[in-house]
Parts: structure tokens; sequence; C-alpha cells
């Protein structure tokens, strides 16, 4: 090997330093041991001769070329200028060409060698070059020219076999018998004897300089070639054989060798790189990249041209010193020394722990560890140590004082002073103890400090409690996440994850500066930075979230702006997580960069970087998977265009990027025409498309690379052919075919066309007579539904009247005494509730069909908040829950539906104290009123678990409730806010929930209503006018029911009416033909006659004169209504009877009066009415024995209907006097009538009934 003495001794020396390359082996390309030579293509495709056949490498992908049929031993290749790749074995040659679908095939031409020298030993087939339009086959002793097809060779007679070497200036022959020749393009003429300095043989002609042709020998070193004689360029190190030599463009010489590796020396013969590798190395060569290659044994090199060496370490923190590099990785300080005879040397000085921060200050070198202050002095590089109590993390020098330090030994700052060369601690920062990321001196004895999540702070160290924060004043944010305080000269500034900050020292503010943006990420320590070498300014490697993306680069101050400038760093990741920068220039004025990480300490020549393009794309192969049909496999130029038949199956396009100094880490693709956009970037190095429409595509790649720059792209036209059914020639196939059709079609059409119109004429007819059928069904069970409704309201009513009837009697003959109580109020406010809410249920069918209709009626809104809240008190009152009301003062009556509107704060209110199980519920009241309308806002607001976030809209919706709610055991249909919700759209407003109230549930009623423009009346101004509004006037009540007949009675008979009752309608209509009546009051549904048949059957009999006749109906419908009166019916009420809608109906002046409840209806009555509690009692208990009696005919005879009914009318009795055993027995019947359960049961409990009404009327 050929190198000065102390290039190779420095090259021994520094055997810890690495040099970037990549090694291929066997694992890799899955070929051979042995590789003997390489070449790049146009494509920028690698060739590798190896013993196993020919290699080829796209970047991404090696593969084996297809056989030759000789021996697979490839000695030689080269690349003709067609972009044939020429093979040589042992005993063969031939070409692999590129097919136009791009497949390589092979063109076999041993043949015509041999067909060309018959008869010639030519020997091993050592070497191919490739010139122009002629291919050089050199064999053991002959040279062989292919050109115009046909060969040419040239013997020379030697002992050994010829050694060639190519250069600029054509080929060049050793034979080392003879001499050395060069081919002048027709001759080979000799330009040197043989001469014994030379005698291991020219391995390679480096090229023609000015002192001579520049020879590289096996054995022998390196020399000049001038006028036939040798001067040696190189002095000889008998070390190792040189298997392979040849110049780089750039002037650099490369050496393989047989033991020791690549070596890349210069033209002056300096080692510049060496790569070690104990085994032969055949080859090298340099591709277009100047990217090294090198084949041998056992490996194939890639060594990419990157002024970058790195060693296999980690660094916290670097310093230099004295000419030498200091650096910590922890647990040590290291020096690598270039002072020892030009040679590196790596020394450990202190194998102390935690070392974090290493210092130069004036002529020492400063540094901390756990315990102790150390320093080093430059005649004594023996550590000296100054105990300390604390952990040391950063030292500052003062830029006031040089004899001065500071010293954050976490959580304190200290302050230290050098006398006679040595340190001593003088004093800490007072009333600090939180620890700090950096320090800076600004003035004498002042300081800046900058801290993890904290605000930046000043400090006077001179002053006690001195210590103030930063903020908005200083021009600063109030906190930071972390920041870094970095100073020069009189240059201040702030880096932090909110950007960058400049001290101005003249008005002691911060201005901020966007050359780094304003985001640095949150990370504390990832900055590093250090001083530049040569300008004001700082290398900073930058916390970045794209951990792919460079962050290094310079941060420069000059004429009175910052500038940023990012350096691109190959293979930086190779450092690991960043921890320290160190920037010089070298003694030959090269800008050094060094990154110390977590795995490596990187060294960059930054003077030596060459500017390096974003790496191109390629094409490497295209076909279909599942027919397995090759469209391009990499030879040559990929194709512009490719077009498929349909339907297109599993296109898949390989690409790759040719090997560059620069990594690639991800591509990007799209296929335009069917998507326009780019996909994310990935690591993928192919795609495939599956079904792709008939139309026209164009699939582009580009990649992009360590740096984030996106480089040349490769593109693709895609073309998938319309089916054969959708050619123009199947369309005009189409035309003609269909105009045989058409006139055919026509001629049928015509003969059916009668026939057809018959059929239709038929069908219509049909189709017409079912539709009216079905329409008579749907009718039929219209009305059935319309029935049953007015039936079951009935039954249901029934009982309920009494309940009203009484309260109303009772609360109407204490307002006229003047003796109201508390217990009649609020039995008849319930009893009135109870009437509102069985008829919003029952209306629930004309909710849904659209038919539930509004009354304006004149209310008082705070009294109706009154009666709503005095409903649910006894409720709140089990529950401990207060119910509060807030309302403002109303001076006038509203009008609207006070029905709706209590109906929907009820259920609101009810719902509030059912899930409540403590606390508050309050109703707020709010308006705005203009001239005539007012904007109200009804607030219930509970203090319950409230609404889980997402279920707000799911309450609203019918037969729903909360799923997995911690309520859930609750009784309830979740009709309650479905029809609340509706009814608010009806009358105009919307009823919503509060997602964002957060006590409970908070729900927001918006209604508009109509003030009524006179002054409402106080209680004081009311008169008992009407009290005896019917006196003298007879009136006919008719009802099957006992009970009611008794209410209806005294109802009537407080308003001064003379009565006559009728059991059933036969009887009503008797005494009506019999007797004149003033008013007669029919209920619709009785046994014999009901009340439209009694009208009926009367007014067709009857002419005059008729008395007013009014139907009474438990259940309030427009269809009822609209048969009653056509029936003849004057006026129709909903039951209960009730004074004030009598009144009504006669246009009598009336005033509503507030409801009321109670508990004992029949001890009520038997205070304020005609008949004893005993007799009440007994007409109580004898109507509750009757009814079971027919309960008991109806079961017996199994009339399933007739059962119901009387159980109806059960029910409604027992709500009268509330007796929890008859009650309880009455609904148990309810419940097994309904659910089919056995006879003998309902027997049972038939028995039960009859004993416990025997026992109560005992009791009584």
């Amino acid at each position: 090997m050929i190198l000065t003495q102390a290039l190779f001794a420095q090259s021994i020396d520094e055997f810890a330093w690495h040099h970037i390359h990549t090694a291929y082996t066997t694992e890799d390309h899955q070929a051979g041991e042995t590789s003997t030579s390489i070449i790049e293509d146009a494509q920028g495709h690698i060739f590798v001769g190896n013993e196993r056949g020919l290699l080829k490498f796209d970047g991404v992908q090696w593969s084996l070329m297809p056989e030759t049929g000789h021996s697979s031993y490839v000695m030689s290749i080269a690349a003709d200028s067609a972009q044939n790749i020429w093979v040589a074995g042992m005993k063969s040659v031939g070409y692999y060409s590129a097919t136009p679908s791009g497949q390589y095939i092979y063109n076999d031409m041993t043949s015509s060698v041999t067909t060309a020298f018959e008869g010639k030993d030519l020997g091993t087939f050592w070497k191919l070059y490739s010139h122009e339009k002629a291919i050089f086959l050199i064999t053991s002793e002959h040279v062989l020219r292919w050109t115009e097809g046909k060969w040419r060779s040239w013997k020379f007679e030697d002992e050994r076999r010829i050694l060639p070497s190519w250069t600029d200036d054509g080929l060049y022959i050793h034979a080392r018998g003879t001499g050395v020749f060069h081919f002048n393009g027709n001759e080979f003429e000799q330009i040197a004897q043989a001469n014994p300095e030379v005698a291991s043989g020219i391995i390679g002609i480096l090229g023609n300089t000015s002192k001579g042709v520049l020879c590289a020998t096996v054995n022998n070193g390196i020399f000049y070639l001038k006028d036939g004689s040798y001067r040696r360029a190189f002095p000889l190190i008998p070390d190792s054989q040189t298997l392979h030599a040849f110049i780089c463009p750039n002037n650099n010489i490369i050496l393989s060798t047989s033991h020791d590796g690549v070596f890349i020396i210069s033209i002056t013969g300096e080692t510049l790189r060496h790569i070690p590798y104990q085994k032969p190395i055949f080859y090298t060569m340099s591709d277009s990249y100047g990217t090294i290659w090198s084949a041998g044994i056992g490996t194939i090199l890639m060594i990419p041209r990157l002024p970058l060496t790195y060693y296999a370490d980690t660094a916290y923190r670097m310093q230099k010193y004295a000419g030498d590099l200091y650096y910590s990785n922890g647990s040590s300080l290291q020096r690598i020394s270039h002072a020892i005879k030009g040679q590196q040397e790596q020394q450990i000085l202190d194998t102390g722990t935690h070392i974090w921060c290493i210092q130069t200050v004036d002529d020492q070198l400063l540094y901390g560890d756990i315990n102790s202050l150390n320093f080093i002095h430059n005649k004594n590089n023996t550590p000296r140590k100054v105990h300390t109590p604390r952990e040391i993390s950063s030292i500052y020098h003062s830029r006031q004082d040089p004899n001065i330090i500071y010293v954050t030994d976490l959580p304190r700052i200290s302050r230290w002073q050098k006398k006679s060369d040595r340190w001593q601690y003088l004093d800490s920062l007072q009333d600090f103890q939180s620890g700090a990321i950096s320090v800076a001196e600004i003035a004498h004895s002042k300081l800046l400090i900058s801290g993890e999540n904290s605000p930046l702070l000043m400090a006077d160290w001179e002053q006690a409690n001195s210590i103030q924060a930063l903020g908005q004043e200083s021009g600063l944010p109030a906190k930071f996440t972390w920041a870094y305080i970095l100073q020069r000269d009189e240059l201040t500034i702030v880096i932090s994850n909110k950007g960058l900050y400049k001290y101005n020292t003249l008005s002691g503010k911060f201005v901020y500066d966007p050359v780094l943006g304003e985001d640095l990420g949150n990370d504390a320590y990832a900055l590093s930075h250090a001083p530049t070498a040569s300008q004001l300014g700082w290398v900073l490697y930058l916390p970045s979230r794209n951990q792919q993306i460079n962050p290094v680069g310079k941060l420069i101050w000059e004429q009175g702006r910052f500038t940023w400038t990012p350096y691109h760093l190959p293979s930086s990741a190779l450092a690991g997580r960043v921890h320290t920068l160190l920037n010089e220039v070298n003694e030959s004025s090269d800008e050094i960069l060094w990154l110390g990480g977590s795995k490596n300490i990187l060294r960059y020549n930054i003077s030596q970087m060459p500017t390096y393009t974003a790496p191109a794309t390629k094409l490497t192969q295209i076909g279909e998977q599942e027919t397995a049909q090759l469209y391009y496999n990499g030879a040559g130029s990929p194709p512009q265009q490719i077009s498929l038949d349909f339907p297109q199956r599993s296109l898949y396009i390989d690409y790759a990027s040719s090997p560059t100094p620069i990594k690639v880490t991800r591509y990007q693709t799209r296929l335009a025409g069917y998507n326009e956009s780019w996909s994310d970037p990935h690591a993928s190095t192919s795609r495939v498309f599956t079904n792709l429409p008939s139309g026209s595509y164009t699939f582009e790649v580009r990649a992009i690379d360590e740096f984030g720059r996106i480089g040349t792209g490769a593109s693709l036209q895609i073309t998938i052919l319309a089916p054969w059914y959708n050619t123009p020639y199947a369309y005009a196939t189409y035309v003609i075919i269909g105009l045989f059709l058409l006139t055919g079609l026509n001629y049928l059409k015509n003969q059916s066309l009668r026939l057809r119109n018959e059929r239709l004429s038929a069908l219509v007819q049909q189709r017409t007579q079912e539709l009216e059928a079905q329409k008579q069904e749907l009718q039929k069970a219209n009305k059935a539904k319309q029935n049953f409704l007015a039936s079951i309201s009935h039954e249901i009513r029934n009982p309920l009247n009494g309940i009203i009837g009484i309260s109303q009697l009772l609360k109407q003959r204490e307002d006229e005494q003047g003796t109201a109580s508390e217990e009649t109020t609020h039995l008849y406010s319930c009893s009135q509730h109870l009437n509102q809410l069985l008829s919003q249920t029952l209306d629930y069918s004309s909710l849904e069909a659209g038919k539930l209709r509004t009354r304006v009626e004149s209310f008082a809104p705070a009294e109706l908040l009154q009666e709503v809240l005095q409903i649910q008190t006894s409720m709140a009152h089990e529950k401990g829950i207060e119910l509060e009301v807030e309302k403002p003062d109303i001076k006038h009556n509203w009008k609207g539906d006070p029905v709706l509107l209590r109906q929907i704060l009820i259920n609101l209110v009810s719902n509030a104290i059912k899930y409540s199980n403590k606390g508050v519920v309050r109703v707020i009241l709010s308006y705005q009123a203009s001239e005539e309308t007012v904007d109200a806002c009804f607030e219930v607001i509970d203090s319950g678990p409230g609404v889980p976030q997402g279920h707000e809209h799911i309450i609203f919706q019918e037969f729903t409730r909360l799923p997995d709610s911690e309520m859930s055991h609750i009784p309830g249909t979740g009709l309650g806010l479905t029809i609340s919700a509706e009814m608010a759209r009806l009358m105009g407003g919307s009823l919503t929930l509060d997602s964002k109230y957060h006590g409970g549930a908070r729900f927001v009623l918006n209604l508009q209503f109509e003030i009524e423009l006179f002054r409402r009346k106080t209680k004081a101004n009311h008169t008992q006018e009407g009290s005896e509004i019917l006196k003298g006037k007879r009136v006919l009540i008719a009802d099957d029911m006992n009970f009611n007949r008794y209410i209806s009675t005294a109802v009537l008979d407080s308003m001064g009416a003379e009565i006559d009752v009728a059991e059933n309608g036969r009887i009503a209509l008797n005494k009506l033909q019999s007797s004149h009546y003033e008013i007669v009051i029919l209920d619709i549904s009785m046994p014999e006659l009901s009340g439209i048949e009694v009208v009926e059957a009367y007014l067709e009999q009857h002419e005059g004169h008729c008395p007013k006749f009014i139907a009474l109906s438990a259940y309030n419908s427009l269809d009822a209504e609209e048969r009653c009166i056509a029936a003849g019916f004057n006026h129709f009420i909903e039951k209960p009877l009730e004074p004030e809608k009598l009144k009504k109906l006669l246009k009598r002046h009336h005033r509503k009066s507030p409801n009321s409840t109670g508990s004992d209806l029949l001890a009520y009555l038997s205070k304020n009415g005609p008949m004893s509690l005993k007799e009440l009692q007994a007409e109580y208990n004898q109507s509750l024995r009757e009814e079971l009696d027919k309960l008991k005919i109806a079961f017996a005879l199994d009339r399933s209907q007739e059962q119901d009914e009387v159980i109806h009318k059960l029910l409604g009795l027992c709500r009268v006097q509330q007796c929890e055993a008859i009650s309880t027995l009455v609904e148990k019947i309810s419940a097994s009538s309904k659910g089919g359960a056995p006879r003998e049961e309902i027997a049972v409990l038939i028995r039960e009934l009859s004993k416990e009404l025997d026992r109560a009327a005992t009791a009584t």
C-alpha cells in the first residue's frame, strides 16, 4: 500500500473514528460471496458481477439477471453507448439488452469470438471496457475489440497475464515482461520499457498529469511515468497489496486492497478516508452522485461522498481547550488530543459521576459533577477538585468580573471567585431555590434566570428580596414552558417554547423576533446551542415535532437583524438525541461542526459539504399481479404510457430512488384522474391498483429526503380501454340492431295495443273497486277506534266525575258561606288536574294525528304557577325537596291555553321531583312585554343528576328513557316530555334542555301570549253572582251511574234548578215525552238508549218548542261533538259537569275558582250537603255492591266486554273513598282479566273482594 508514514499511522490511530458506509452481504442480495466488478447505467441502476451471475440494484431491491447459459461466474461488466450491459465470464462473453417491454434478454457473443479466433487459445476473459461503439475484451494475453460487427485481436507475449487500465485518454496495457503500451485508436504503442521498480504490476493508470502518467502498482507504490522513466510519487508501505486503483472526478485516488479495505487519498497523498475491511476488495468505482462502490469477497460496499466521521460514544457537553476536544459522557470526562505528533489520542481524565457541564474560563477548563467543582490548568492536565454540597449542572462566566463565575447547583445559584488559580465558593442567591435552566449577567450583580414552567426572573445579587418575575410589562409572556438565555458580547436573547426574544439593554425590555417562529414545542431539554466560530451568533439544534426534518442551523445577528440558515447535515440521526454542539474553524480554515448525542459524536466539515439535490424517483417494475404479466422490468427507460384492457384487475407499480448520500425517508403517490390529492408520506415502494374504471389516468410518485425536500418525480400514463360493448363499432351495431328491433316491435306494439288497453281498462275498474273497499274498511277501522276511545274515556271519567263534582260543590258552598278550607281547595285542584291529565293522555292519539287543538282563554299566570306547585307539594314533601318559585309582579291576565301550559309545567316539575333525591326544585318565570303580546320564559331547574352529554335529543322521543341511568328504577312511560314538547310547539313556542347547565337539569319553555287589556280582578272584587242561575228551571239529568247522578244533582241544585233524574236512555225518553223541561243533560253513553238516540227519537216525535239538549261525554273528540250536534244537541260538555261550563253555555258571567284538593270526599260532602255521612256511606257501599253483582254475573256468563266495563266502574268508585284493601283487590282483578289469567284465579279474587266489601259495610 502506498501512503505517507504519518498518514498511515494516523489512519491506524484513528481506529475509533468511523466513516459512513453501507455493506451489502449475501443476506441482502442472496447471491454468492465473491463480487468482482461494478458499473452504473444511465437510469442509476447498479450492476455487480458476482460468482452467481449478474446482480442488479435499483436503490431498494437486489435482483439476479437471467442466466447466460455459461458458467455463472462473472469476471467483468461494462455498459455500451446503447445501454447494453456486457458480461464477461471466464470463457464467455455477451450482453443484456432491453426489450420494448422493459425486460432484459441475454445475447450470447461467445460463438462469434470462438469463430473469429478459431484455433487460438485466448486464455481467461479478465476485463471488459466500452468506448463509444467499441467493446474491448481483455484476456490473459490478448486484447479483443468488437466494432462494426466483427472482432479484432492484439496479442502480448508475456509470461504473466497482462494488466489493463482505462483512463480518459484510452486503454493502457502493462505487460510486465515487456513494458507499458497505450492504444492510439488503431494500434498499441509502447511508452515504457519493463522496469523492476514496477515489477509487481501496474494495477491502475490514474491519469495524465503535468508530472507524467500517474501509475499505481500492486506492491511497489505509486509512480509518475514520463518520457519512459518512473519517479516515485508516494513512499511504499509494504503491508497490503493494491488490487485496484482509479481516480475520481474530484481527483481523489481510490485504492482497493487485499486486507486493509478501501483508502481514499488526495492527489498529494493525504489520507482522506479509510474504510477498514480484512478481506480482498477487487474493484472500486464512483457513481454519478460521487458515491464509491467496492466489490470484494463477502461484501459490496457503498461509501457515500460525505465529509462526516463519527465516534461511538455519548456526549452531553463538548468544549475545545488548548487545541484538544473535551467531552463528558455522563460518567467520565474524555479528551481527544491532536497534539502528539499529528496523531489523535483518546484519554479518560476523570471518572466522576454526573458530569453535565464543561466551560472554559480564561486559561482554565472547568467542569462540575455531583459533589465538586473541577478545573484543569493549561500547564497541568490533572483535574483539581473543590467540594460542593450540591450537584452542578451549569457554569456561567461573569461578563463584569473575569474572576467570578455563577454556578447552578440545583436548586440554588451560587457565586464563586478565582483566587491564585483556585476557585472558592462565595455565596448563594438569597430566596432562590426553584432551580434554573440558564443564567446570564446583564449588569453588575444583576442576573436573568430562566427555569421550567415559570416566568423569566431578574435578580440583584447585592439586594435581598430582589427577585422579580418579568412578564408582559417587559415584553415577555407571563410564563414559559421552557426558556434558555444566550449571551455573546452585548447581545442577549431568550429562546423559548414561544420563540425568540431579544433583550434591549437601553430600555430593559424584550422584543419578540419571528425568525424562529412562535412554537418550538414543549421539550425543555431538546434545545442545544453553541457559539458560532466566525460570526456573532449561535449554532442551534431546535426542538422539532417532525423528527424526520433536520433542525440544525445557524442563527446570526448582523446589520440589526437575525437570520436563520439551516444546515443540511446528512445522516445526523446517527447522533441520536442531540445534547451538545461545537462550532470551530480548523487549521485549514474549514468550518467544523460537532454534534454530540445519545448514540455517537458526529464531526461535519461544513466547508467541504457538497450541495446535494433532492433524490429523484424512477419506476423499477410495472406488471399485473393476477396474470403475472410484465409491462416493464427495469431494463432501459420506463414506458411513458401503458394501455390495459377492461376489466383491469391488479396493476402494481414499483418505484425507487437511486442510492445517494442523502437518505430517502418517505414517498408520496397519486393517481390523477381518480384522486388528485397526494397520499400521506409513506415508506412503501410499491402501489397496487385494482378494478379501475375505463378512462385515462396519470400515476405520479416522488421521494422526500431526510431534510423534508421533495425530489424529481416519475410518472406513467395509464389508459384503461373501454370494454368491447362501449366501443364506437359496438355503438354502430347497436343502432342497426335497434332499428330492426324498433320496426318489429312497432308492429307487435300496434297489434297488442288494443288488447292491452282492454286489459288496462278492466284492471283499472278492478283496482278502483278494491280501493273503494279498502277505503270503507279504513273508515270502519277509524270509526271503531273513535268509538273505543269514547267508550273507554266514558268509563274512566264516570267515577272521576263524581270526585270533581263533589269537590266543586263543596268549594262553591264554602265560597258562598265564606268558610273556604285548605282541604277543599286541594281536593278541587287535584281533581281538576287529574281530569286534565286524563284528557291529555286520551288526546295522545289526536296528537299523533295532528288533531290536538289549543283553546285561548284568559288566565292569571301567577295563580297558575301556584296551582302547579300546590299539586306537587305532597310529592316533594315526601322526598324532602323544597319547591321554590321566582316570578315578577304581573298586572294583567294573559290569553292563551292555560290547560296545555299547566300540563307542561306539571310534567316538568313532576320529573324534576322524581329525578332529585334532595335539594331544591325551582320554577322561574320571566317575560318581555310589548303593547299587545308578552314573550314568556318558564325555567324548571332541579338538583338531580342531569342528562348525560349526547342524550339531549333522546329524552324528547316518545316511549324513550335514558339507558343505564342511575334513576332507571323510577317508573314512567317516557311520554311526558314528548307530549310537553309537542304541546309547546302547538302553542307556537318551544321546550328545550339547557345542555350547558351542570348543576342538574334545566328545562326552558318559551311561549308567547296575548295581554288581556283589562286589569285582572282580585278576589276582593269577586261577587257571588250566578249562584242560582237556574232558579225555577226544570232540568232533566240522565246518567246510568247513581253516584254521577248524585253529583250532577248536587251541582244543579246549587244553581237553583228543579231536578229530575233518569237511570238510562229509555227512562229519559219517557220522561221527556210526558213532562216539560227547559234543560236536558244526557250522558251520550247509556244502556237501553244512548243520549244521541234519545234526542233523535224525541225530535222525530215532537214538533214545536224543544228544551236545550246538552251532551255530557267522558271523551272529548271532534268526531263525538260533531255527531252530537248533528243529532240535535245544542251543546257539548266534557265530563265532569261543572257549574262554570254550564254557565258558559247559558251565556252567563262566571269566574274560575282556584283548584283544591282533598282526601276524604264523603266526609266533606256530609258536612256541606243535605245527606249525612252515614247516608252517603250507605249509598256508596250500595253502588259498590251493585257493580260487584254485575261483575259476578258477567264473569259467570263469560262476557268479557261487560266484565271489563264493570271493572272500570269499580276502579272509579274505589278512588272516591280510598280503601287500600278494596282498591288492591280491584286492581288485581283488572290485571288478571287483561293478562288472561286462569278463571279459577279471578274467581278467588272476586270472592275476596266480596268478603272485603262485607267487612267494610260492617265497620261503617
